[in-house]
């Protein structure tokens, strides 16, 4: 009896437990959602998906990569967005993203942060890696 109760707790604790979430829609698409990384290539990509991420101590660094591209036809947009705790979004760290575009940032202060990754009718692909430091 209790193999089976095993059996059916560790599945439920690493769905529980997966910090990556959303809400969109993807054609003709793929995608990875891991430890480090949240990435997708896709023909149209609508909504969202986000991570929480939370520094602890000071001296805890999260270091971040955005990477992403436009097909040829893209018409829509592609943005990413970091909130801090009581909803607060830092300026400077959305970013509209046309073409081919790489930046980099990291999350240095004591808090809990979201990142969130928002397509509107994107035709391309997108990459968020990071490490924590």
């Amino acid at each position: 009896m209790k193999n089976k109760l095993k059996l059916f707790i560790l599945p439920l604790l690493f769905v529980l437990g997966s910090c990556t979430y959303g809400s969109y829609t993807m054609v003709n698409g793929t995608k990875t959602f891991n430890n480090s990384e949240i990435s997708a290539s896709y023909k149209k990509f609508n909504g969202h998906v986000a991570r929480k991420f939370k520094v602890k101590e000071q001296g805890d660094v999260f270091t971040f990569t955005f990477t992403c591209s436009s097909l040829d036809d893209n018409e829509g947009k592609l943005s990413i967005e970091v909130n801090g705790d009581n909803s607060q979004k830092f300026n400077g760290l959305e970013m509209l993203t046309e073409g081919n575009n790489t930046f980099n940032f990291k999350l240095t202060f004591v808090g809990e942060y979201e990142v969130k990754i928002i397509g509107k009718d994107h035709s391309g692909s997108f990459k968020l890696t990071w490490v924590s430091e």
